[in-house]
């Protein structure tokens, strides 16, 4: 097997490979092409053509050599030529929440399997933020909350592996503080993001008010970087008089429920939201259960 760039099959490029003879022999072949051109695939028998029949399935992969912009479609990468690093651009034009998807394509056997894939989150001076990992203990992808700007997704691998970044639109509400605090009203939902930029100490505020002696319950959405719980919920009364038990609580991507064992007074409760780690971020969606 051999490709060649002229269609009487003259030019070769790259090396002939052969393939075993046999039932369901499975080979991956590289060839570096430097232009973009028809190219045309070439299946000779070295030896008598056996009388019984012969069947091919090719699959062809257009990998790039090269950084790319990376965008919501896959893109196969391959350098061949060792652990060089990539870096592969994302521009965020508002904030966003941004996912990165993406993984390793190794060979094992006769066959190619997903593996693990580590990269590097910079900002625009190519400067690390955030160590990834895509596995299949994220689902083979990571989750940003991300302010307007220019990023880079930094890659060394000798493997080839695939990439895509994500956007979607993720409202960011809260108040810098208590006084500044937003009323979430019964049923309703709000949408926040902790940035990738922001400080460890940096909060959001939001406010519920319980019209009558009740139970108090919140149900939170997270999408947040990395597998761990890395963000936190506190639930605040307004008055000092007003006491909960364990009123904070650690949550990541699998979110959080809380609900007060026991019916709270008459008046306005805060809840702060902060990271626990500061190299993570997080989008989440508070919702004040009916």
């Amino acid at each position: 097997m051999a490709i060649f760039s002229d269609e009487s099959c003259t030019q070769a490029v790259g090396a002939v490979t052969s393939i075993p003879s046999g039932i369901n022999q499975i080979i991956s072949k590289d060839f570096s092409i430097d232009k973009a051109a028809v190219y045309y695939l070439r299946f000779k028998w070295t030896s008598v053509v056996p009388e019984t029949s012969a069947s091919i399935t090719m699959k062809t992969v257009a990998y790039n050599g090269k950084a790319v912009i990376l965008s919501n479609v896959m893109q196969p990468i391959y350098t061949g030529t060792g652990a060089k690093k990539l870096y592969h651009k994302i521009v965020v034009k508002k904030n966003k929440y941004v996912v990165i998807k993406g993984n390793e394509i190794r060979e094992s056997g006769n066959s190619l399997q997903t593996s693990d894939l580590y990269f590097q989150l910079c900002n625009a001076k190519k400067i690390p933020l955030y160590n990834g990992h895509l596995s299949n203990l994220n689902l083979y992808m990571e989750n940003f909350a991300l302010k307007k700007g220019t990023y880079y997704v930094a890659v060394s691998s000798s493997q080839r592996y695939q990439l895509l970044a994500q956007q979607f639109n993720w409202k960011n509400k809260g108040g810098k503080n208590k006084k500044k605090a937003v009323l979430i009203k019964k049923g309703k939902t709000v949408q926040g993001m902790s940035l990738m930029s922001d400080k460890i100490g940096k909060t959001k505020w939001y406010k519920i008010r319980l019209k009558k002696k009740s139970k108090l319950r919140i149900s939170i959405v997270a999408a947040c970087t990395g597998v761990t719980q890395n963000m936190k919920v506190t639930v605040v009364p307004a008055k000092k008089g007003h006491r909960l038990i364990n009123n904070s609580f650690i949550f990541g991507s699998t979110g959080k429920k809380i609900s007060s064992s026991k019916k709270l007074s008459k008046g306005t409760y805060y809840i702060k939201i902060s990271k626990v780690t500061s190299s993570v971020s997080c989008c989440y969606a508070i919702k004040y259960m009916k």
